[in-house]
């Protein structure tokens, strides 16, 4: 018997097959951990890409209409891009505005976007107690990028016939969400600009007469309104009467903040009458700002920051119209520091209370042969404006208006030289 146990202990035929099978359970163990370990990372991955997609769109959706819309967006995008918000489910995704954590939590324009989801194990439960959970998040936001001086708020910007616009320096845009946000017409116009801007289509915009420094873009953010402060700003109202202006007896016009703050009922200048204003604020009640064809109005005295507001204002409907006829000379600027600072670079601005007007019989008309120097912002929220003719506005503008058509010449260059809010494109960026 000890003879048979000593050759058994001796024996070593068959340890090389039990050293193979351990070896093999342990090379298909790290497999097989491996594998689950590749598809979490292939789930991370994945779901990063849910959360920057559902952010991007949830930005653009917010920028268009609001919040609601946002969160929305944000949640139908990550699910298409296969992480769907399952409530008790695997996956979950918050869409938070403003941003939960991070450095844009008090900035109401920002997203954030957190994607969750547990994961399955095969192997790696004989390793681990319970599966990990991947998460992915993003911050997107708006950033601002190039200046428009030319900006239609809520309609078309068009331009046809023979047009020449020279605006070189900064962007056409439209916030039309209807297309064509902007449309070139044809005719023998040419248009020079950085770049065209439209939350919608951009038609013919292609155009060989359309020389752009930058490629234009469809389907943008909507441009901000850089003068809506005075959307809410309470505008005065006569105390009795309005002033008469008589144009043919009457000396020149004095501001609001020097005439007893009274407030004018028009200001005709025609029939060849040169009309001289005084830095300040000139409001104007139910009737028109009106410039003939032979007459000038400027201000000699608006320099070192000084200038001029000309509001028109009454009550809804009654409002009256800006023209400026053709063979007329205008030469104004808007003040750096207005003596009301809500007008701090504004020259013109039309109540919003007032008429759309139409596009046949605008409410502001720019006619042709005027030779105009209009230095500031032109503002009329809700108002068509027509440039007609060889109406050439050339100087630091920036014209915002309900829609606007270009039949004529004009040389626009949005600065900031009297402090004029400049309102600049917005484009989709990740933040975080």
């Amino acid at each position: 018997m000890r003879h048979r146990l000593a050759r058994l202990r001796a024996d070593r035929r068959g340890i090389s097959s039990v050293a193979f099978a351990g070896s093999i359970l342990a090379v298909f163990g790290a497999v097989a951990m491996a594998t689950d370990v590749g598809v979490w990372y292939a789930a991370r991955r994945g779901a990063q890409n849910a959360a920057d997609a559902g952010a991007t769109a949830a930005v653009m959706a917010l920028s268009l209409s609001g919040p609601n819309a946002g969160r929305a967006a944000g949640l139908d995008i990550a699910g298409r891009n296969g992480f769907p918000n399952t409530v008790g489910g695997r996956t979950t995704v918050a869409v938070n505005i403003p941003p939960s954590t991070g450095a844009l939590t008090a900035d109401p324009t920002a997203v954030e976007v957190v994607v969750r989801q547990q994961q399955t194990m095969t192997a790696a439960a004989l390793f681990l107690d319970a599966a990990p959970t991947v998460e992915a998040r993003t911050v997107g936001r708006l950033r601002e990028s190039s200046n428009v001086c030319i900006l239609a708020l809520t309609g078309q910007l068009w331009a046809g016939g023979n047009t020449t616009v020279n605006t070189p320096d900064c962007v056409m845009a439209s916030n039309r969400r209807f297309p064509p946000s902007i449309e070139i017409a044809g005719g023998s116009l040419d248009i020079t600009a950085f770049s065209l801007s439209a939350v919608s289509s951009c038609l013919n915009c292609d155009s060989s007469q359309v020389r752009l420094t930058q490629r234009y873009r469809e389907f943008q953010a909507p441009t901000e309104d850089p003068f809506r402060h005075l959307l809410s700003k309470t505008l005065p109202r006569p105390s009795g009467n309005c002033q008469n202006f008589n144009e043919n007896s009457d000396p020149d016009p004095l501001p609001y903040e020097l005439n007893g703050q009274r407030l004018y009922c028009n200001m005709h200048v025609t029939g060849g009458r040169a009309v001289q204003l005084s830095p300040g604020t000139y409001y104007i009640w139910e009737g028109d700002f009106r410039i003939g064809g032979g007459s000038s109005v400027t201000c000699p005295t608006c320099t070192a920051g000084q200038g001029v507001a000309v509001v028109l204002t009454g009550d809804p409907g009654e409002i009256g119209d800006f023209t400026i006829n053709s063979n007329s000379y205008v030469n104004l600027r808007a003040a750096r520091e207005a003596r009301d600072p809500d007008y701090n670079g504004v020259l013109f601005y039309r109540d919003v209370r007032g008429g759309y007007g139409s596009t046949s019989s605008p409410s502001v008309t720019l006619n042709g042969g005027t030779n105009m120097s209009l230095v500031g912002g032109l503002y009329f929220p809700s108002t068509h404006v027509r440039v007609n003719g060889n109406a050439a506005v050339i100087a630091c503008s920036v014209v915002v208006a309900a829609s606007i058509d270009f039949i004529g010449n004009a040389e626009v260059n949005g600065c900031g030289e009297t402090g004029t809010r400049v309102p600049r494109t917005r484009q989709v960026m990740v933040a975080e």
